[in-house]
């Protein structure tokens, strides 16, 4: 841990989620949607257990409230299920509860995990990675719905792409999301003046249409140049990203403006 870490926390909690979803509207709130999207016109329960760990070690820096952090994540949605919560917070607590089942059956896990080293003349580095895949069991016979798929692009990851535009997309080039991803990020940060520092960074990941399919023939990736601000609403990201590689988007560069700390 650094010497100016505050603390060190572990968080487990595991919930349950029961969704109802709707599809027949979509294409009002997504212009441009494919018939592949579109075919899943319908309703459905999805009735999930969803698992979480956290671990961070606290750091008061300013691209990031964290030296150290990582996140893992798991979802199991069926028709039918009974699950056990045990939450650690100072006290061990055990919850059983038991609900009817959805009508989908689908399972997920994320990974995430990140790391800052503070180099000379207050230069910050940062490796960021998370690897996420979704995929259907038992006797369901449906594609994953479109909610529950995996996407990259955007001011949280590729940053040289537009929001969710990376990986599988239909024959009119709308992105339809896939079941196995990806990702790295490396940032290197440096002071300007009080409560601003610049940003060099290189993102790449990738978006595979099938379950548990982790090979690289469709990586994208980008390079590009932020500024960090410190203002009194929170910290404040303005990020321009250049692709290299284009995984068969097009474009030649993003601007991202966000707030809040990024991972």
């Amino acid at each position: 841990m650094t010497r100016d870490s505050a603390a060190a926390s572990d968080q487990g909690d595991v919930a349950h989620r029961r969704d109802p979803w709707f599809v027949d509207n979509l294409a009002l709130f997504w212009p441009g949607l494919g018939h592949a999207a579109l075919g899943m016109r319908g309703t459905g329960l999805a009735l999930a257990v969803v698992g979480a760990l956290l671990w961070a070690a606290t750091s008061v820096v300013l691209v990031s409230p964290a030296a150290r952090f990582v996140a893992m994540a798991a979802t199991c949605a069926g028709t039918l299920a009974y699950w056990v919560a045990v939450i650690l917070d100072g006290h061990r607590r055990a919850r059983v509860q038991a609900g009817p089942g959805g009508t989908e059956q689908i399972y997920g896990f994320d990974v995430e995990a990140s790391k800052y080293w503070r180099l000379p003349w207050d230069t910050i580095l940062l490796i960021n990675a998370e690897v996420a895949g979704v995929d259907r069991w038992g006797d369901q016979t449906k594609l994953v719905k479109i909610y529950d798929r995996l996407f990259l692009g955007g001011s949280n990851n590729l940053r040289g792409f537009d929001f969710r535009d990376v990986g599988p997309k239909d024959p009119n080039g709308e992105p339809l999301g896939g079941q196995s991803m990806a990702r790295t990020t490396i940032e290197w940060t440096f002071p300007i003046v009080a409560k601003a520092r610049g940003a060099l960074f290189y993102d790449t990941g990738f978006v595979n249409t099938n379950p548990w399919d982790y090979n690289f023939n469709n990586v994208a990736s980008d390079v590009g140049f932020g500024l960090r601000l410190d203002l009194p609403i929170g910290p404040l990201r303005v990020d321009y990203g250049i692709p290299l590689q284009q995984a068969g988007n097009h474009g030649s560069g993003k601007f991202n403006f966000n707030v809040g700390y990024q991972f």
